[in-house]
């Protein structure tokens, strides 16, 4: 699913206009950045847990040239799930004990099932 589709079916949900839709979605994002920023860290009750991980600088080998090249460290994202949003996505009705990681892409495509109801 792309953004204008997800945008047209949350505001069929809401009945808002698209454009309405669009700038909470937006507004939610930009917020959601600037909470990381912040904080590093943000939790959403039942659904998850968006945490800022710094990765370490390291060296990799080139594989056509055998140059040692080093990748400086960086802030990654990282996404949690709940369990209650893993056993919605896998349509699990026991408590789900996995520590399995999700990715925001992952999450954002099962958006949809979430709620029980097609958006």
């Amino acid at each position: 699913m792309i953004k204008k589709e997800f945008i047209a079916r949350l505001s069929a949900k809401l009945g808002e206009r698209r454009d309405r839709t669009y700038e909470v979605v937006e507004s939610f994002w930009e917020t959601l950045g600037e909470c990381l920023e912040e904080d590093g860290e943000l939790k959403l009750s039942s659904y998850g847990v968006f945490k800022v991980k710094e990765t370490v600088e390291r060296n990799v080998k080139h594989p056509t040239t055998k140059e040692i090249i080093i990748i400086p460290k960086k802030n990654v994202i990282k996404f949690y799930a709940s369990n209650k949003l893993k056993m919605k996505i896998n349509n699990d009705s026991k408590k789900s004990n996995s520590k399995k990681r999700f990715s925001i892409k992952d999450v954002m495509k099962k958006i949809p099932n979430i709620f029980g109801k097609k958006i």
